[in-house]
């Protein structure tokens, strides 16, 4: 393969791989050696093989309103690291999203989407802009607990 492998970008799998969801994109987390020639994906705990990579997409730089989101989710993250799961969510333990089930994840988010609801054109934009970043961070959430669970056939 003529293109560069290495971390953060995102390929593209064959459908030989044996990758749950070839299909999909998948990002780098890390490249091994060339002596190695093999690949980890973020999400997975398996290396595969870079000839079994069917292309490599670069994604452009992350644009300025990704970036402007991301730094309102982290810190509306910071402000509220000292929850604990288990208080809110019976089913959950400890602090992190990591033991909250993502059906109540889910839910969080739908009432954070009802308060984003509630005072859109009221002429408060901090506060839309911090229950935006709220309903993101509970979709990442999910995503980052879903992707967890990704197990892959040895």
């Amino acid at each position: 393969m003529s293109e560069e492998i290495k971390k953060g970008c995102v390929v593209f799998m064959k459908a030989s791989s044996g990758l749950v969801g070839y299909g999909n994109a998948q990002c780098v987390s890390g490249v091994h050696g060339p002596e190695l020639g093999t690949i980890s994906l973020y999400g997975h705990n398996q290396h595969y093989k870079a000839s079994d990579i069917d292309k490599i997409v670069e994604f452009p730089e992350i644009c300025p309103e990704i970036l402007a989101l991301a730094k309102t989710m982290q810190y509306k993250l910071n402000k509220n690291k000292h929850k604990e799961c288990g208080v809110m969510n019976p089913g959950g333990k400890g602090r992190g999203w990591e033991h909250c089930e993502n059906v109540w994840l889910w839910e969080r988010m739908q009432d954070e989407a009802d308060e984003l609801l509630e005072i859109l054109g009221r002429n408060r934009q901090a506060d839309v802009l911090n229950e935006c970043a709220d309903i993101a961070n509970f979709a990442m959430m999910i995503h980052d607990n879903t992707s967890k669970e990704i197990t892959l056939p040895e």
